[in-house]
């Protein structure tokens, strides 16, 4: 199954995004965004998740600039707050043609933060939040991308040679590029035995090799500012919480302190067990039937 890949250049930044597109068969008339988390791209979507989402409407993958082949225009000059990403997400669904109606916006980790923010500044625009994985900042508290942050915030010129070298190392081969895609899992015998994982690693891979330093610097070092916690009560859509219980990155104690905030809205919250930031693909089966049902209930 490939989707319709496309590419825009913003007149305005200069900015290039990258988006895929799968056509519905069964509902037409509407759109599901999906917005992938840091250092990947929007062929993180497998298969088996777009497929299982086609019957509730279009399915659409967009890119967080700068992660290639979607690229920003002078990334050392940029700043990654909360305007940049509600323009970033509102010219891809514009270039889209996805204006018109409000979509279902589902996130997976830095993409559900992104997902949050836009829900907040343009909530005429959204149907419903699929909120996967993240906590309402951007600060990373744990983990590789801990580090990084770490690195791109304090160490200046040592730390970013630091974090540009990892980066180059991660796209050398598939086989380091594994650890790293383990050390976000739970259980990396079970990710790694996910029927597909290395079609799905090898159909993205291509673009985390041309993933650049200097793009992705800004997000790392931006997300920090960004927090949303104060004002989750005003989202006034259905959200789906979803956590891995194991997750290295994403303590899931903060389901309950998310669902608790998020007052305004019908909150669905799962903790799925024995899974990490990936169980898409490492309890696929659980995933799928969790979101199958809250699409069901919201569409």
């Amino acid at each position: 199954m490939e989707g319709d890949e496309q590419y825009f250049v913003d007149p305005v930044t200069g900015d290039r995004y990258y988006t895929i597109s799968y056509a519905s068969d069964e509902a037409p008339e509407s759109d599901i965004v999906l917005v992938h988390g840091l250092l990947t791209n929007p062929r993180f979507w497998w298969w088996d998740q777009i497929t299982d989402l086609l019957p509730f409407g279009n399915v659409h993958c967009i890119s967080l600039t700068g992660h290639y082949p979607s690229e920003l225009n002078q990334p050392l000059r940029r700043t990654i707050d909360e305007a940049f990403i509600v323009n970033m997400v509102d010219r891809q669904l514009h270039f889209l043609g996805l204006t018109g109606k409000p979509v279902i916006l589902i996130g997976h980790s830095t993409g559900a933060l992104v997902s949050l923010v836009y829900g907040l500044h343009m909530p005429e625009r959204v149907r419903a939040l699929g909120v996967l994985s993240t906590l309402s900042h951007g600060i990373e508290e744990a983990g590789i991308y801990g580090f990084f942050q770490f690195l791109t915030r304090h160490c200046l010129r040592p730390g970013r040679w630091l974090y540009g070298v990892t980066l180059r190392l991660n796209g050398a081969s598939q086989r380091f590029h594994r650890l790293l895609v383990g050390d976000v899992a739970y259980d990396r015998k079970t990710l790694f035995a996910y029927p597909g994982f290395d079609q799905w690693v090898g159909r993205y891979f291509p673009h985390i090799r041309e993933l650049d330093a200097r793009q992705t610097l800004p997000w790392l070092r931006d997300l920090h500012e960004v927090d949303v916690t104060r004002r989750l009560s005003a989202i006034r859509v259905p959200v789906l919480l979803l956590y891995g219980e194991k997750d290295p990155y994403v303590d899931c104690r903060g389901a309950e302190t998310m669902k608790a905030r998020l007052s305004g809205a019908a909150v669905t919250c799962h903790v799925i067990e024995r899974s990490g930031h990936l169980y898409m693909f490492e309890t696929p089966d659980v995933f799928r039937s969790i979101v199958r049902s809250w699409l069901e209930s919201v569409c």
